[in-house]
This record gives structure tokens, sequence and C-alpha cells, in this order.
């Protein structure tokens, strides 16, 4: 028999005695309350096999015969017997509440200083238990605390590791794009060797509105125009610094028109651009006679910005027209293309003849050029002025123009 079952024999068999009769000071039923005499008989043949069970050390057995002892004969040395059974049989929760029971059914019983001791004994070891839970909470709180503390630290450790390790590669490529001679640019963005980028970004470069400038198109480019749907006209760069162009007007009506013209720039620098210009055009009808026109003339184009996408142009030239006479002709003019992002210009032109009657007056241009490599959209107004406003008998005109320009290819500077 171990020494936990001794001890609890020992402590019950002080109170697992039935009295022959119960003393002033045990809580028992009343008078009018008592059980009948088979049921004090059936609670002590439950409390002598709860003696027996405790005896084996069956304490599970042993607290539901002391119970069913207390339901047939309520005393209160039942509940110090349920009270010590549970204390036994480690169920220290049930064991104090029994004590706490039999202490307030009989305070002052023979075994209340017993019951105040072991209810004390249990409380004090239920008081350290929670405190001892209570540190331990406490002490893994503490020690999660620290390890997220650690954590933190550690996460802004690398943070800042992190940031300067961007740094250390922000200055390494800002490094490394300072050391290049140029900035990368793909192969086929780049333009031909002598072509400025805002040339070889406008197709129709070569030009304001209708007034030419020194600006030229890269060799071996052909370029394709057409004017207000009627008027076309094709070019072709036979090096960067000489174009041919011949031009039509579709034959909507008896009208017929047709010319040719050269362009050879003189001088190019990467601000100032000077270029010579001449043409011949002729004009027939089925029943009149033909109206023939050569001229000559000069123009000066100034790049505003050095890649040449913004420049502002002058114009002038003289001729002769023959309309059944011969007549001096002289035209003025200038032109404005600024440029508003990498596909879009505002265009403004401003030219004046004199002369011969068909070309006096000026004409005032302003729109927009929406400008690709390949492809330029002009779309405008004119406005007549002087002489030239009795002869269109309007104050507005619109214009609009398409030209599609080859591939450049890489032709070097003449």
């Amino acid at each position: 028999m171990t020494l936990r079952r001794w001890i609890g024999l020992a402590v019950i068999a002080r109170s697992l005695t039935w009295p022959a009769e119960v003393g002033a000071d045990d809580a028992s039923p009343t008078a009018g309350e008592r059980p009948s005499r088979t049921d004090v008989a059936a609670a002590i043949a439950r409390f002598n096999l709860g003696k027996q069970m405790i005896a084996r050390g069956d304490y599970a057995h042993a607290i539901a015969e002391l119970e069913r002892a207390y339901e047939l004969d309520p005393r209160s040395e039942h509940l110090y017997n349920l009270a010590v059974a549970h204390q036994n049989n480690a169920q220290r929760d049930q064991a104090i509440a029994y004590y706490r029971r039999y202490l307030a059914a009989a305070p002052d019983g023979k075994l209340a200083a017993d019951a105040e001791r072991y209810l004390y004994k249990l409380e004090a070891e239920a008081a350290a238990e929670r405190a001892e839970h209570d540190r331990a909470t406490a002490t893994a709180a503490l020690a999660d605390a620290t390890a997220a503390r650690a954590e933190a630290s550690a996460a802004r450790a690398e943070l800042a590791a992190a940031h300067q390790r961007a740094d250390r590669a922000e200055l390494a490529a800002r490094t490394a794009l300072a050391d290049r001679p140029t900035p990368a640019i793909r192969e086929r963005d780049a333009p031909p060797p002598g072509i400025d980028q805002g040339i070889a970004e406008d197709a129709s470069s070569g030009r304001g509105w209708v007034m030419p400038t020194a600006l030229m198109a890269p060799a071996g480019t052909w370029t394709l125009s057409d004017y207000e749907l009627i008027a076309v006209a094709g070019s072709y760069a036979v090096t960067d610094r000489l174009a041919l162009s011949i031009g039509t007007v579709l034959p909507v009506d008896s009208q017929r028109v047709a010319g040719a013209s050269a362009k050879l720039q003189l001088f190019g620098s990467p601000r100032v651009r000077i270029a010579a210009q001449s043409a011949l055009a002729v004009s027939w009808t089925g029943d009149g006679d033909p109206i023939g026109l050569a001229s000559a003339g000069g123009a000066v184009t100034l790049c505003i910005d050095l890649a040449c996408r913004s420049h502002l142009s002058g114009y002038l030239g003289a001729g002769l027209v023959h309309d059944k006479a011969l007549s001096g002709l002289v035209i003025a003019g200038g032109s404005l293309a600024l440029a508003l992002g990498t596909h879009m210009k505002a265009v403004l032109e401003l030219e004046n003849g004199t002369g011969y009657d068909l070309a006096r007056g000026a004409l005032g241009w302003y729109g927009l050029r929406f400008n690709a490599r390949a492809f330029t959209f002009d779309l405008g107004l004119a406005t007549p002025l002087g002489a030239a406003a009795d002869r269109w008998d309007t104050s507005i005109l619109p214009f609009l123009s398409f030209t599609y320009r080859s591939s450049t290819h890489q032709g070097a500077q003449s």
C-alpha cells in the first residue's frame, strides 16, 4: 500500500465513522425532515461501501457512494467525507468546494478545525499555482515582446541596409550613365549621320505650310505629299544636301498644272542652314494658251533647339511668269515650326507676293502638324490679306496636307 493511500485512510478514518448519535455541533436534518429508517440504513450501507472502496484506493467509486449516502441522509459529516475523498483523488477544486459547504453547514462542528486546515492548505496551493501560472504567462509575454523587439530591430537594420544598397546601385547607375559618351539609343531610332533628330522625326521638315525651309531630307529617301487632295508632289533626296521634286494637280477640271523644282543646301551648321531653290511650272487648258513660271530663290533656317525640332525660316524668291505677256514676280515669306511634343508642332507662316496679278497679296497660315518619321498630317487655316482677300473672296481657307517619307538610310554628309 502506497504512502498516499495510508495517509488517505488515516485522514478519512477520523470522519468516516457513523456516529451513534448526532451531536449538537453537527448539522443534521430537523425532526420533520429526518430520513426514514430505511433511508438511514441504506445510507449506512453506502457509507460502509465507500469506506471499503477508499481502503482499496478506488476514490472515484467511493465518492459516488458517499454522494448517494448524503442524498439518503444529508448529514454534514458526509460533506467533510466527500471533501477528503476529492482531496485524495487529486481533485482540489471539488475538495475546496466540499470543505466550504461543510464549514457553512457546521461552522462549529467537531471536524471544523480539520476542515479549515485542509481548506486553507488547498487554497494556498491553488493561489501558488495561479501565481506561478501568471508568472509563467508574464515571462512568456516578456519573451515574446523581447523577440518582437529583436525582430523589429532586425527589420529596421535590413531596411537600412536595403536603402544603402539602393543608394549604391543608383550612384553606380548614374556614374555609368555619366561615363557614357552618349545616351543609349536604339539603332533604329537614331538618325542617320549628319541628320538632326528633329528632321528625322518630321517628314515635312523641308517646308512650313507651303514655303520651303533650308532643311533637307536624309539622302536616299523619297517623299510623297498631297495638298487638299487634288495637288500631289514627289521628291527624292539625291544627297543630304540635294533634293529633286515634281508635282501636278489632279485632272478634276480642264485646268492642268505640272512643275519641277530642285533644292540645294549651300551651308549647314548646328544652328543655321542656307539653301537655294529653283522651280519651273506650267499651267494650261484645252482651249487656252499655257502659263509658264520660272523662279529662283533662297531660304535661311535657324534651329531653335539643338535637335532642330523647332525652327524659324525665311524665304525670298523672284521669277518670271509668261501669261500672254512676260511679268515679274517676287515672293517673300517666313515660317515658324514650334514643337509642342515629340509628335506635334504648331506651324505659323506668312507669305507675300508682288508683281504678277495672280500672286499679289498675302496669306497667313496657322495650324497644327502631327509628325512622325514616315508620316505627317497638317491641319490648319489660311487667311487671305490685301489683294489676295479680294481674289479669294473669303476670310478663311481651310487647309490640310499629308506627307509620306520612306525609311531613312544611313546616308553620309555630302
